[in-house]
């Protein structure tokens, strides 16, 4: 849902030029979100591990190709805001579904591993967005 969010936020911020750039990254993310959930629902590795280095790489050669736009601070503090409050919204429903499902039955081993799974997951996005917030505030 954050990942939807910001490349909604993006598609936004694309001038009129280069309107197909957040069309294409927006597709590339349905299409790996696709490719991720048929591998994981097929129980097959492989195509998650070469569908997200293909949209990686095409995210890559997108934004190298569009040109540079002016921003205003006011957009870039209210995208920076929505993208925080998003994914904060995200983290705390997904914390407490994962909490939930962790103290819901412990007869049931998968419940409680699926429930671990989505708390360690949360988790770890959460010491990684704010460590590269940490990062990214006292280099600039």
């Amino acid at each position: 849902m954050y990942m939807l969010h910001q490349y909604l936020t993006i598609i936004q911020e694309v001038n009129m030029k280069t309107k197909t750039g957040g069309w294409i990254r927006l597709a590339t993310l349905l299409a790996t979100a696709a490719a991720v959930s048929i591998g994981v629902i097929l129980n097959i590795a492989l195509i998650p591990l070469i569908a997200l280095p293909v949209a990686i790489l095409i995210q890559f050669l997108i934004k190298r190709s569009e040109v540079d736009k002016i921003k205003d601070e006011r957009l870039i503090h209210l995208a920076e805001k929505a993208a925080r409050l998003s994914f904060s919204v995200y983290g705390i429903a997904a914390a407490g579904l994962g909490a939930f499902l962790v103290s819901y039955d412990k007869t049931d081993g998968t419940i409680h591993a699926v429930g671990m799974a989505l708390t360690l997951s949360v988790s770890f996005l959460f010491l990684l967005y704010y460590g590269f917030y940490l990062f990214l505030t006292r280099r600039h």
